[in-house]
C-alpha cells in the first residue's frame, strides 16, 4: 500500500443534478460526512495532498446530453462496445446504442430466460461477440447474426461480478455468491477462454468483494471496491493493491481512455437519504495518482462504455424529490481535450 496519496483537484466539487425535470454499479463504503468536499481519499490509505488545477486537459473535456436509454437502468446493468456500438443489458432486457447516429434499438432476449432477477448480469466482448455472465449461465450473442449460443458454464456461480477482457481471455472476479446453497461475499478469479470453451481458476483476490467495478488497460485489470483499488496481471497472476479510489465514490462505473482508468459518478450515503456525486475521477496508472473534475449529472450505480475515444454514461440512480432515488434514461458523453504531444 502507498505510503502517500496524491491527488490533483480540479474544480469544485458540485451539488446538483442537472435537468432533473426531465428524467423520466457497486456499493462500498459511506464518506466522511465532515469532508467539506476537500478530503478526498480514505484516510487509511495515507497523507492526501489536494491540489488545485483549473487548467487540467479533464477539466476542459465536454459533456454532452445525447438519446436517453429507451428504459431506465440502475446498478445491475452491465454494458461492452462492439463494433462501435454499445450493447447494455439490464434485468430480462437489452439494447444497442448507435453515438454516430444517437439512437438506441431495443434488441430481443432470447427464449432461455437469459436475465433474470436473480442474477444481475455482466458482460464482455471478444472478436465481435458478447460473453454474457449470470449466475452461471454463459451465453454467447452474435450483433451481426442476432443470435444466441450457450456456452460452458461458469465453475462458481454468483452475480454482482465483473468481467474483463485480457489477451482475448475473460477474467470473472468477485461477486455475490447464489448457487447451490452458499451465500455471501466472493474473492474467486475464473479466466474463460472463447477459443476452447473452457474455464481455468485464478488467484483470488486478497478478500471478498461484490458490486466492484473494473477495467482491463495495458494488460492488468484495475478493480474498485468501496475505497480500494486492485491491479491484477493475468500473465504473473498476480493482485498488487494500489492508491485507493477517494472514499466519496462509491456506487461508480470505470472505463479505460488514453492509457487512463475513469471512475464515474458514485455516492455518499448518509442516515438521512442518499448522495449521489457528480464526479469523475481520472487514474494515471504510471505514477499511481488520482485527479478529479465536475460532470453534468448526479448519479451512481451507472455503466460507461468507450467509442471512438468518447465516454458514454448510461443511466444510473438519481436523486428525486418524490422518494429517496430513482432509475434514469439519461445518457451522457464525455469528449476529452485532444493530447497535445
Amino acid at each position: 500500500m502507498p505510503s502517500e496519496t496524491k491527488v490533483t483537484d480540479v474544480g469544485e466539487l458540485p451539488v446538483d443534478v442537472l435537468e432533473l425535470s426531465e428524467i423520466a454499479f457497486l456499493s462500498g463504503e459511506q464518506g466522511d460526512d465532515n469532508d467539506g468536499g476537500k478530503e478526498l481519499l480514505n484516510p487509511d490509505v495515507g497523507t492526501s495532498q489536494v491540489q488545485s488545477n483549473k487548467s487540467s486537459s479533464l477539466e476542459k473535456g465536454k459533456w454532452t446530453r445525447k438519446a436517453d436509454i429507451p428504459f431506465p437502468v440502475s446498478g445491475n446493468n452491465s454494458a461492452c462496445v462492439v463494433n462501435g456500438k454499445i450493447y447494455v443489458f439490464w434485468y430480462g432486457a437489452f439494447c444497442e446504442y448507435d453515438p454516430s447516429t444517437d439512437k438506441w434499438t431495443k434488441k430481443k432476449v432470447d427464449n432461455l430466460d437469459l436475465l433474470t432477477k436473480k442474477a444481475p448480469p455482466s458482460c464482455s466482448a471478444v472478436n465481435g461477440e458478447i460473453y454474457v455472465i449470470f449466475g452461471s449461465t454463459v451465453k454467447k450473442y452474435n450483433p451481426a447474426t442476432d443470435t444466441w449460443t450457450r456456452k460452458a458454464d461458469m465453475p462458481t456461480a454468483r452475480c454482482n461480478l465483473i468481467t474483463s477482457v485480457v489477451n482475448g481471455k475473460i477474467y470473472a472476479i468477485g461477486g455475490e455468491l447464489l448457487w447451490p446453497r452458499k451465500k455471501g461475499l466472493c474473492s474467486v478469479v475464473e479466466e474463460y477462454d472463447p477459443r476452447t470453451d473452457k474455464w481455468t481458476k485464478k488467484s483470488n483476490m486478497p478478500k471478498g468483494r461484490y458490486a466492484i467495478s473494473g477495467s482491463a488497460l495495458g494488460g492488468k485489470i484495475y478493480v474498485i471496491a468501496s475505497s480500494s483499488m486492485l491491479e491484477y496481471a493475468p500473465m504473473t497472476d498476480t493482485w498488487t493493491e494500489k492508491t485507493g479510489i477517494p472514499k466519496w465514490m462509491s456506487g461508480l462505473s470505470t472505463c479505460a481512455l488514453n492509457g487512463k482508468i475513469y471512475a464515474i459518478g458514485g455516492y455518499k450515503k448518509t442516515s438521512r437519504e442518499f448522495e449521489p456525486f457528480s464526479i469523475m475521477a481520472e487514474y494515471h496508472p504510471a505514477t499511481d495518482t488520482w485527479r478529479k473534475a465536475d460532470m453534468p449529472t448526479a448519479r451512481a450505480y451507472l455503466s460507461a462504455s468507450v467509442v471512438n475515444g468518447k465516454i458514454y454514461a448510461i443511466g444510473g440512480l438519481i436523486s428525486a424529490p418524490d422518494t429517496e432515488k430513482k432509475e434514469t434514461k439519461i445518457v451522457e458523453e464525455y469528449a476529452p481535450e485532444p493530447e497535445v504531444f
